[in-house]
């Protein structure tokens, strides 16, 4: 059964890669993932700490802005051995190897639940071909925790069997490393998961177990301090933008139990797993499981409250999906078994989902075959009897083909609409895709002059969090951005807002901004080379072009413009008095004192600063006597 379960996960993720892709999406999964895991792995290698401070994006940034994205998680930190080989190698393998665990460790952890092992398979199945493990090759944060939530469900297993903690500190620790975000619901799903095991116990003893599981969840979240703390700090700094999703009105209840169907933004899971939940609410048997997962599927309240108040998003509610498997594999065992019977209640309740579903294709098909699969189980015709020991296949089939149809399909193509998919935009990255590819040659020329900056305007968007070597970037595409560093790059030098939110502050051919920003170099395609620049060295398509005439990072200048007189001017004479004065809190007073300059020789100066700073001219500021 291992076995099987192992070829079933290969055929799913292999499929895809066979046409020539790679194991990772054109959108967030190369610009934000693998772009800044890369930026990550530099830092710490030039830094030789594994919390460096400071990375070289939006002119500079506190590495806790990125730390969302692969601070001091394993596969960055492994990658750090092999510095020859790209980080989305890395990645993609680890996100390979996660959805492996949390097929096999959801079998074991069933069949020490006491689920026989065809049921055991067929929910493993169920989870490792949920449509949000789309996300293994999107958005990694939000599936790559699965293994360690699953072990730490086993960890509290282990608690009330054995009074041993050490498990679940370790997995819930890990689960804060993966994914700070989801930490509260995964936090939520075990407590969920405590009470309903330790419902039963006898009072005292389920006091002391609680107990334990608190001050074992407490001391696993201590550890994670060291990231938690200072990025909640980076955080509530800052800003994130919350997007269309915040300014819509929230409903009360989500008719369709949206947090649980098909979509990979939600659980993805099927209509057995609904049957599932109503029926163990109606035989009493893990109800309080079962209460909970339902009002948490359907009240979009606790969506708004596990998002932090930003948007009521379903897809908080993920880390949800073992606890799903758990109660589907019990129900399927206690049906097979006739421990429990059918109710007519259940199969209608199924239905009135449905009713107000965007997925109504898709789920009027998951029906009939669930309506199929009961048949089968209930016949007593002989023919019938023989087949029921195979009718588990049919409980696969909606998950399967729902996760081939959302991994797989263009969501623009006729067939995706009338099936009621949306579009998916985000498939696979092309095998040779090498927008991450810059020349080494152009770096060690960059690096030549270490007090400008360098953009690449070569699918800018995917390399906006890119910093090889440490170059100098003005650019950052992150959740957590400085909102002065945001203002000035919008609203005062006027670049375009190009893509779907203001995070992403991708620099494109704006003059007053990369003169102001001290950005000598750019990297474009070599046909396609921006006024002011001259190509000097190219590659391939590529070609590295420098423009001297621009500021450097550090200067000084008497020319001065009052903050007062440069709030009156209106664009463009804005962009025009940044790029040709100092703007300061100064008063426009017409007795304002004036002030003398004697040329300085540089080289006296020198040798009191750092070797890659060096004064082209200086000016010192002296009163006279009468002032």
């Amino acid at each position: 059964q291992i076995c099987i379960l192992a070829l079933i996960i290969t055929l799913q993720q292999i499929i895809p890669l066979l046409a020539g892709n790679f194991f990772g999406s054109e959108g967030d999964w190369i610009s934000q993932h693998v772009a800044i895991a890369e930026s990550l792995r530099d830092a710490i290698l030039k830094s030789k700490c594994l919390i460096p401070q400071f990375l070289q994006l939006g002119a500079g940034s506190n590495v806790y802005d990125f730390s969302y994205y692969g601070l001091l998680r394993p596969d960055v930190l492994i990658s750090c051995i092999f510095p020859e080989i790209p980080v989305k190698y890395f990645i993609a393998g680890y996100a390979l190897a996660g959805i492996y665990a949390s097929g096999m460790l959801t079998y074991f952890w069933l069949r020490k639940q006491r689920i026989d092992g065809r049921n055991s398979l067929l929910c493993a199945i169920l989870l490792t071909s949920s449509a949000a493990f789309y996300h293994a090759h999107h958005q990694i944060m939000f599936v790559n925790y699965m293994p360690f939530l699953i072990l730490a469900l086993m960890g509290v297993d282990r608690i009330r069997r054995k009074g041993k903690s050490s498990l679940l500190i370790f997995s819930l620790f890990m689960i804060c490393i993966h994914s700070f975000y989801y930490a509260p619901t995964c936090i939520l799903v075990i407590g969920i998961y405590s009470v309903s095991s330790l419902i039963e116990e006898h009072s005292n003893v389920a006091k002391q177990k609680v107990s334990k599981i608190i001050l074992a969840m407490g001391i696993a979240i201590g550890m994670a301090m060291i990231l938690l703390l200072p990025t909640a700090l980076d955080i509530f700094s800052g800003a994130k933008d919350g997007g269309k999703f915040a300014k819509g009105e929230i409903p009360i209840i989500w008719p369709d139990i949206k947090g649980l169907f098909y979509s990979p933004y939600s659980c993805g899971l099927t209509v057995i797993v609904l049957f599932s939940i109503i029926h163990c609410i109606v035989i009493k048997r893990k109800r309080f499981l079962a209460v909970m997962t339902l009002i948490c599927m359907s009240v979009p309240m606790v969506s708004l409250i596990l998002n932090g108040g930003l948007y009521a998003r379903e897809k908080i509610l993920i880390p949800f999906i073992p606890v799903c498997v758990l109660m589907t594999a019990e129900t399927l065992q206690k049906l097979w078994n006739k421990e429990e019977k059918y109710n007519l209640f259940v199969l209608l309740a199924c239905f009135i989902p449905g009713l107000f579903s965007e997925w109504k294709t898709i789920m009027i098909a998951d029906l009939i075959i669930m309506l199929l699969w009961l048949f089968l189980q209930t016949s007593d015709e002989k023919i019938f009897i023989r087949a029921r020991k195979y009718t588990f296949v049919l409980c696969m089939i909606p998950a399967m083909t729902a996760m081939f149809l959302i991994n797989f399909a263009d969501g623009h193509t006729e067939i995706s609409r009338k099936i009621g998919l949306k579009s998916y935009k985000n498939g696979y990255i092309s095998r040779k895709d090498g927008c991450q590819e810059i020349p080494e040659k152009f770096i060690k020329e960059i690096l030549n002059e270490p007090l400008y900056r360098t953009e690449i305007l070569n699918s800018a968007f995917s390399n906006s969090n890119l910093t090889k070597k440490e170059l100098q970037r003005s650019t950052m595409y992150s959740s957590v951005s400085n909102p002065i560093y945001s203002e000035f790059f919008y609203d005062t030098m006027k670049n375009a807002i190009g893509y779907n939110n203001r995070v992403a502050l991708v620099a494109g051919e704006n003059p007053c901004f990369n003169y102001f920003m001290g950005i000598r170099y750019l990297i474009s395609e070599k046909d396609k080379i921006p006024a002011g620049y001259e190509k000097i060295m190219e590659e391939g398509n590529l070609a590295l072009c420098e423009n001297k005439n621009v500021l450097p990072m550090c200067y000084g200048t008497s020319r001065t413009l009052s903050y007062d007189t440069y709030k009156a001017l209106k664009f463009p004479d804005t962009l025009e008095a940044l790029c040709t004065s100092v703007v300061i809190e100064i008063s426009n007073k017409s007795n304002r004192k004036k002030l003398h300059f004697e040329e300085v020789d540089p080289d006296l100066l020198q040798n009191l600063l750092p070797d890659k700073i060096t004064i082209l001219q200086f000016k010192i500021e002296r009163k006279t006597k009468e002032e």
